[in-house]
């Protein structure tokens, strides 16, 4: 059973890799993405070396935080735990549901990407899948 998150609603962000290769472009385009009333936002890079994406997710998390909104890391349960980011969204590739859950605890907020496999979804909620 998934933890009791409140209820997310609203517009969900996730960061363009176009945007990702400028730290500068990257925080502007997610600052007006939280002015425009985004309820969370979803740290998407997948082409960037290690330290520039720990880097921008921790610059990440500190705008996520002045306004009071969570910030999921994309695919990278390590390095949600590393900087201490709202949870993680997994893909049909990534470590396992129930293992991020054990990784990252009760309280963190985990999505798994199920396309339009029905299957998918139900196995992903019966392991913690908090979306």
């Amino acid at each position: 059973m998934p933890p009791p998150h409140p209820v997310l609603r609203g517009l969900y962000a996730i960061t363009s890799e176009r945007i990702c290769t400028s730290e500068k472009n990257l925080l502007a385009a997610v600052a007006a993405a939280l002015r425009g009333g985004a309820a969370l936002i979803q740290y998407r890079d997948k082409t960037s070396p290690p330290e520039t994406r720990e880097q921008h997710a921790r610059a990440l998390l500190a705008l996520c935080t002045a306004h009071q909104r969570p910030l999921i890391i994309n695919d990278d349960v390590a390095l949600c735990a590393r900087i201490g980011a709202a949870g993680v969204h997994l893909g049909l590739n990534d470590i396992p549901v129930a293992d991020a859950r054990h990784l990252l605890g009760r309280d963190a907020l985990i999505g798994a990407t199920c396309g339009n496999d029905l299957a998918c979804a139900f196995s992903a909620s019966a392991h913690s899948a908090d979306y």
